[in-house]
């Protein structure tokens, strides 16, 4: 072999072994010096915070609701020689006369039906009456006296009435609904020409307008209209 190329691996074998004893030195230093020295212990940090709670009180909203009147009174069976009258007022918050709500009068039999009917109408809802919801149409100083002629001459009835019967009225519009809603549940009746004072167009001047004969037709369709906004 080459004198030359067994030196080199001669001088490369020797390099090796000090490397070799150089790493085991370095190792065995290490030891003794974490044997001497512990490691310190890793700082922990706490950090503290706040948490800022925000308690909102809610506001406590108490709405009444006032219960919706009964709007309702017992039946009346009449003693002997007696006749019912059915009247017909609007009650609680109704938004329109829709004629559905009635009260009853008991009264001694009598030819003139129609004439009892609209003076027990004009007297308004008795005690009982007013606290289950009934409200008159009609001035607060209306009275059954109020009603100043009436006549049924072929289905035309003729209702003249007092100034006092609308003075200070509720309102126009119930007026006539609940007098007109009265008045046609009599099937004789085929149109009404209120009149106050003696006068037509007095009356309805009242709605802004002149003279107008109701017809039974019309007033159902005017009805029939009433009773759907009623229901929404």
């Amino acid at each position: 072999m080459n004198t030359t190329l067994l030196d080199i691996i001669r001088r490369v074998l020797i390099a090796a072994v000090a490397i070799l004893a150089l790493i085991v030195l370095i190792v065995a230093f290490r030891r003794v010096v974490e044997e001497r020295e512990p490691l310190a212990a890793p700082t922990t940090t706490t950090s503290s915070s706040t948490e800022a709670t925000t308690t909102t009180e809610a506001a406590t909203t108490t709405t009444t609701t006032i219960p919706e009147p009964p709007c309702e009174v017992p039946g009346v069976t009449p003693a002997s020689g007696n006749i019912v009258l059915t009247l017909r007022y609007s009650c609680g918050s109704a938004p329109f006369p829709t004629g559905e709500t009635i009260v009853f009068r008991e009264v001694p039999d009598t030819q003139l039906v129609i004439t009892a009917t609209t003076r027990a109408l004009l007297d308004g809802p008795t005690e009982e009456e007013t606290e289950a919801g009934f409200r008159s149409p009609f001035g607060p100083g209306a009275s059954g006296a109020d009603l100043s002629n009436i006549s049924l001459s072929s289905g035309a009835l003729v209702i003249d009435l007092a100034d006092s019967a609308t003075e200070g009225a509720e309102s126009e519009v119930f007026l006539l609904g609940d007098l007109s809603a009265t008045l046609f549940q009599f099937g004789s009746v085929s149109s009404v020409e209120y009149r106050l004072n003696g006068s037509c167009d007095d009356f309805w001047a009242i709605f802004g307008t002149t003279c107008d004969v109701l017809e039974r037709s019309e007033w159902e369709a005017q009805q029939a209209e009433w009773a759907d906004l009623a229901n929404g």
